[in-house]
């Protein structure tokens, strides 16, 4: 049995995987990396070494937002610039309390991203303009157009800051079209209907999105989820995750369960 390998297909007897998994409130990812069982010399005359990584995959599983990371912002230039703040961190020579902790962990996490998770403001007024159609609807006196809009999600790097003031779709910090990736991303299959429960509204893509074979120019830890069917490819909302570099391997968003508590897209 074969593997696609930066090295091109290799016989998986060759080959030794490692799994490591990162689960918690906000994301659950495998990531996978293969190594050489022993040194191997290739036909052009290299010799890679087993402690080479020769493929990375990895499987994401979208969650929830970490609770506290919108205001964090906050928090951070008080830290830094006011230290009158209860909230602000100060060395002390003693061990923080269970408050001081927990701005400690979202503080990392703030820093840990350029990218921030968010629908996007623009998104919510747009929805209250009529621009996006996630799911078809009945013809009435006030709409005409009943079809509903193509979505897409690409992937950006660590280094792009996306987050809830984004308006539009476009290519700044976004993989390059290279090692298997293109631009613009992947389509979301959209089999599901928008539907309620109680007070909140969601909807979530009906398939995994997956690029297979990618190699990324670079690491990354974001998608964006954007309307294809506007014209100025209007984006929804950035969806973040640990830190991903993938050599000649699989990358898949596995979608959460659509409810109205885990609903990738929720409005309540």
């Amino acid at each position: 049995m074969k593997i696609m390998t930066a090295y091109g297909e290799l016989d998986r007897s060759l080959v030794v995987r490692q799994r490591m998994l990162l689960d918690n409130d906000h994301e659950r990812t495998l990531n996978l990396e293969y190594r050489l069982r022993s040194p191997l010399r290739l036909p052009d005359g290299r010799l890679v070494l087993p402690d080479e990584v020769i493929k990375r995959s990895a499987h994401v599983r979208l969650r929830a937002m970490p609770p506290g990371l919108e205001g964090m912002q906050g928090e951070l230039q008080r830290a830094l610039f006011g230290p009158k703040s209860s909230t602000s961190l100060r060395p002390s020579g003693a061990m923080p309390g269970e408050a001081s902790r927990g701005a400690l962990r979202r503080l990392a996490h703030l820093l840990r991203f350029a990218n921030t998770q968010a629908i996007t403001t623009a998104f919510k007024v747009e929805v209250l303009n009529g621009s996006h159609a996630l799911g078809t609807q009945a013809a009435n006196a006030t709409r005409t157009v009943t079809t509903k809009d193509n979505f897409k999600m690409a992937l950006f790097l660590v280094s792009a800051t996306r987050n809830a003031s984004d308006t539009v779709y476009n290519t700044t910090g976004e993989l390059a079209g290279t090692g298997n990736y293109t631009q613009g991303g992947n389509a979301v299959t959209n089999a599901t209907v928008p539907t309620s429960s109680g007070t909140t509204s969601f909807w979530t893509p009906s398939a995994s999105i997956s690029w297979a074979a990618l190699t990324s120019s670079g690491a990354f830890d974001a998608a964006v989820l954007y309307n294809d069917s506007a014209t100025s490819k209007n984006e929804v909302a950035v969806f973040t995750f640990g830190s991903q570099s993938i050599t000649a391997g699989t990358f898949t968003l596995t979608m959460p369960t659509n409810d109205a508590s885990t609903g990738l897209i929720r409005l309540a």
